[in-house]
């Protein structure tokens, strides 16, 4: 019963640009050689649906804000840009299995993450306190990923 549940919970994204199949998947997260502290089966599928959510919330927040064009134009391209930083890690992580690289393009990640809440803040304050979980998130990611590497 839970094998179903979490396939049906696991983001599709992942699901899509990593073509894991759950069997593949679970034999990463069983692996014996990761970080402690936190079990990726129960926490990355459950975590992102909600970063997701705060994501689209601080875009829709700038999108709606009475700011010029300019500073919206230029926020909207640093959210891309931790869209696509966020699209292709899992992709470098689970497929490639390049847990050093991975580690490095987290941390690019998370600068490009701050980036963006930095201009979302000078837009709508409340926007760039709905990517600061994310950042931490991120960061904490960015710790798993390297104990990964570290024990591999």
């Amino acid at each position: 019963m839970e094998k179903a549940y979490y396939i049906d919970r696991y983001p599709a994204r992942y699901r899509l640009t990593c073509r894991m199949d759950n069997k593949r998947f679970d034999r990463y997260v069983r692996n014996p050689k990761q970080a402690a502290v936190i079990s990726a089966r129960l926490a990355f599928p459950r975590c992102m649906e909600y970063f997701y959510l705060l994501m689209g919330i601080a875009f829709y927040r700038v999108w709606i804000a009475v700011t010029t064009a300019e500073k919206r134009k230029e926020a909207f391209l640093f959210y891309g840009a931790q869209l696509l930083f966020n699209f292709l890690w899992p992709i470098i992580f689970f497929n490639l299995q390049e847990y050093l690289f991975a580690f490095v393009w987290l941390a690019i990640l998370w600068l490009v993450i701050l980036m963006t809440q930095q201009r979302f803040s000078k837009i709508d304050l409340w926007a760039g306190y709905l990517l600061i979980p994310y950042l931490a998130w991120v960061a904490f990611a960015g710790y798993l990923n390297l104990g990964i590497w570290w024990l591999n």
